[in-house]
């Protein structure tokens, strides 16, 4: 199979011509020509004539196919067909990035996919749900070979916009939500967050969806070989390391945009230095200057502790908090865990080796986020140009890879039980409960798993900090206080 076909942009190219096409990668490969009559090829690649004459036709109208008809003595003309040379090369233009999901979306290529959905039995009486297996429909399985193969981390899309999976799918934008919406309903997209435009269109961010892999359409339940529940700290204040990664990047950027006002109020609260002992009270003022700033030496350190590689610079410290006063924290939390999980998932190696650090980044990760963030840019915010781009850039590769490393130590302590090559597995991270409390589950997929019992759980007590304002920094002037809380 073609897997480029599905990256294939062309707004005017149908969906039944995109699918013949890509029946006939699998099939035969495109650089195979084949000779026989027009209803043997329908046959061959699994389409009915109805729905075939017209993709094939609409491909030759292109120039996509060329038919050469081959003089038969009796019977229907004999043609020898074949994929255009200069439509192949440029196919080879797009790149070929690594996709996980290549089994799903050949799995999704045979005719006769059918999901299992809930649905309300008499809708008089509430709760009262049945299980209905629906087919899904060409429509269906198309959109959702798009969205697979789109997907540079496991199960989520990031980068498309609307126009775009129009573009790439065939359909029109009416359409395209209406198959969103069915793919919703049968389960398979269990979470998704609308693109946003802000500041007059000068912010915007694609939407994201995210699949479930666990659905029977895709990898399936089975596929889960073990799972890992992230137990956030109950005492108040504290902040872990993998559910509390985007508040500890706000207090982190908060103190760095505040440290030089910080050390200012300090020097103007407490004005007598190490070598002035002629005032009375001089000693007790020496001591709280020294006691306020060890507490923001202490302060500084648990706002970095829990991000250990964080690359952060006043300007992409501004640029980011300004996306949190945008209350885009959902989204760009999703997007972060995204790159986190691409990480893991497809550099496994790489980080276990120690490479990809932020002053060296993995280039397909960092082009991800360079496409996807390059449009979060506020021209409202001081401190603009390449450079400061750069280093908003390097600021969400390092919060994601300190977020992958720290994922990956959790999941290789955990994996002396079960033993598995993590370098060949699929992570996930759904949201999940443990002793009534909200927390983070790591979920690890592999293929041909042939698990016949339930997958062991696993917990993980990530490392904490409490990103609360000390006691000793509570004098601070209120603009300050107000800026870091």
């Amino acid at each position: 199979m073609e897997p480029r076909l599905l990256r294939y942009s062309d707004p005017n190219l149908s969906p039944e011509a995109r699918w013949l096409l890509l029946v006939w990668s699998k099939i035969s490969g495109l650089d195979e020509s084949l000779t026989c009559r027009r209803l043997e090829l329908y046959r061959h690649l699994g389409m009915t004539h109805q729905h075939g004459r017209p993709a094939l036709k609409e491909l030759i109208e292109k120039g996509i196919v060329i038919e050469s008809p081959i003089r038969a003595r009796r019977g229907r003309p004999i043609s020898n067909i074949q994929i255009s040379s200069g439509f192949q090369a440029r196919l080879r233009k797009l790149a070929a990035s690594p996709n996980r999901h290549l089994p799903e979306i050949e799995s999704l290529c045979r005719p006769g996919v059918y999901a299992t959905v809930s649905q309300e039995n008499d809708g008089r009486k509430s709760g009262n749900c049945m299980k209905v297996t629906k087919k899904l429909t060409p429509a269906n399985c198309w959109l959702l070979m798009v969205l697979l193969a789109h997907a540079e981390a496991p199960g989520i899309i990031t980068g498309l916009s609307q126009r775009q999976l129009a573009s790439a799918t065939g359909m029109t934008k009416e359409r395209v939500r209406a198959q969103l919406a069915k793919l919703r309903t049968l389960g398979i997209i269990v979470r998704s967050e609308p693109g946003i435009k802000r500041e007059h269109g000068a912010i915007n961010l694609c939407s994201y969806y995210e699949l479930d892999l666990t659905h029977p359409v895709l990898m399936g339940e089975s596929s889960v070989v073990a799972n890992t529940c992230i137990i956030t700290s109950e005492n108040p204040g504290e902040t872990d390391s993998l559910s509390g990664f985007y508040e500890a990047t706000v207090a982190a950027a908060k103190f760095a945009k505040n440290e030089p006002k910080i050390k200012g109020a300090i020097e103007d609260n407490f004005p007598f230095s190490q070598g002035e002992t002629t005032a009375p009270s001089s000693t007790n003022h020496l001591e709280e200057k020294d006691q306020a700033l060890d507490a923001m030496r202490d302060y500084k350190k648990n706002t970095l502790l829990l991000l250990r590689h964080l690359n952060l610079s006043m300007a992409s410290a501004g640029h980011f908090l300004h996306l949190h006063e945008l209350k885009l924290e959902k989204k760009i939390k999703a997007h972060l865990q995204s790159y986190a999980l691409n990480l893991l998932t497809n550099h496994w190696k790489s980080l276990a080796e120690g490479h990809g650090k932020p002053d060296s980044p993995i280039s397909s990760v960092m082009a991800a986020i360079q496409r996807d963030c390059s449009s979060l840019i506020s021209r409202k915010i001081d401190g603009g140009g390449s450079r400061a781009t750069n280093d908003f850039f390097r600021l969400l590769y390092s919060i994601s890879f300190s977020l992958a490393t720290q994922m990956q130590g959790c999941l290789t302590a955990t994996n002396e039980k079960i033993r598995h090559d993590l370098s060949a597995a699929i992570f996930t991270i759904t949201q999940s409960k443990y002793n009534e409390i909200d927390s983070l589950m790591i979920r690890l997929h592999c293929r041909n798993a042939n698990r016949e019992s339930p997958p062991p759980n696993h917990i993980y007590r990530p490392l904490c900090a409490n990103l609360s304002l000390p006691p000793a920094l509570e004098g601070l002037p209120p603009e300050i206080t107000r800026e870091l809380n």
